[in-house]
């Protein structure tokens, strides 16, 4: 299961990524957490063993070497992009891929932690953050991921999640929105957008304080999408705050919703085809749009449409 979390900055969505991650892991699942927004502190909110490791976006020319593999498609690493799909000759990734070992911050046995990287002295007034967020995409791209592994990965703030085609690579978007006037601004863009595209999705309320939260929210939210409701909590402020707070130190009443957002969610099944098709669809946009001049080729053709993903009908 991919399951992205988008909402406004401030809206606690990194916190209930590294709270739904910790809960998940409590209950032996094994879980690939991915810090992707422009501020990256999922890592310091998520308790468990860490260790160093590098940032995938910084680091990503081991990873597009081994993932390229006898694709004979893609000529050279140099032609192989963020949108790039995979193909016959590709080698797969899943959670045990020791390509992966060099990427991963996390020292526990059922928990895979990787971060897109922070923008370097480089990057600085010459490359967008989306040049780290594409190495998210390479990755999904190419992962394989069984039924009893979640994939959690914590987007960039606001609408910009939509500016690359990371967003068609997951199971189900998780919307975290705050009682506020921004957050319901951010959840209508992500709503239209999303239905748009036949994405499904969940809207999950936070900082919930009283009943006047609730009902602000449950006005302006459509009933379908509105799932679960977090509330303002001793626990939760603390590791807002960077403690090392655990599931077991929540309230009942977040605990059970977090229970609800797992038991929602278990029922959603994998479209592999949809997310092939999104694949091709947007590597064909960035091929024609810039890729294609700036490398002097046309990338269009490292779609190889003879190539299904495991289990893919």
């Amino acid at each position: 299961m991919r399951i992205a979390f988008v909402g406004k900055g401030g809206s606690g969505k990194t916190t209930l990524t590294s709270l739904f991650g910790e809960y998940l892991i409590s209950q032996n699942h094994r879980v690939i957490l991915i810090d992707g927004d422009i501020n990256q502190h999922l890592l310091s909110k998520v308790s468990i063993p860490q260790k160093s490791a590098q940032t995938l976006g910084n680091n990503l020319h081991p990873l597009k070497n081994h993932l390229k593999g006898n694709n004979k498609k893609i000529s050279n690493v140099q032609e192989f992009i963020k949108t790039t799909p995979p193909g016959l000759g590709s080698n797969l990734l899943h959670f045990d891929s020791d390509i992966l070992n060099q990427y991963d911050f996390s020292d526990h046995q059922n928990v895979r932690f990787f971060k897109a990287g922070e923008n370097t002295a480089q990057d600085l007034g010459v490359r967008c953050y989306h040049s780290k967020t594409g190495s998210i995409e390479i990755l999904l791209n190419h992962l394989i991921d069984l039924d009893n592994e979640y994939i959690l990965v914590d987007m960039t703030a606001g609408a910009d999640s939509f500016a690359s085609g990371l967003f068609t690579k997951f199971d189900l978007i998780i919307i975290v929105a705050a009682p506020n006037l921004g957050s319901i601004d951010v959840y209508q863009q992500h709503r239209d957008h999303l239905k748009n595209h036949n994405l499904p999705f969940f809207v999950v309320a936070n900082q919930i304080e009283d009943q006047s939260d609730h009902n602000y929210l449950q006005n302006l939210i459509e009933q379908e999408h509105y799932l679960t409701s977090f509330y303002k909590s001793s626990a939760l402020k603390l590791k807002e705050r960077g403690e090392k707070i655990t599931v077991n130190q929540l309230e009942n009443e977040n605990l059970t919703s977090l229970q609800a957002l797992k038991e929602s969610i278990n029922p959603i099944e994998r479209d592999w085809t949809r997310i092939r098709n999104h694949s091709h669809h947007f590597h064909t946009q960035n091929s024609l749009k810039w890729a294609n001049s700036e490398l002097g080729t046309q990338l269009e053709n490292q779609i190889d449409e003879t190539f299904l993903y495991p289990g893919e009908k």
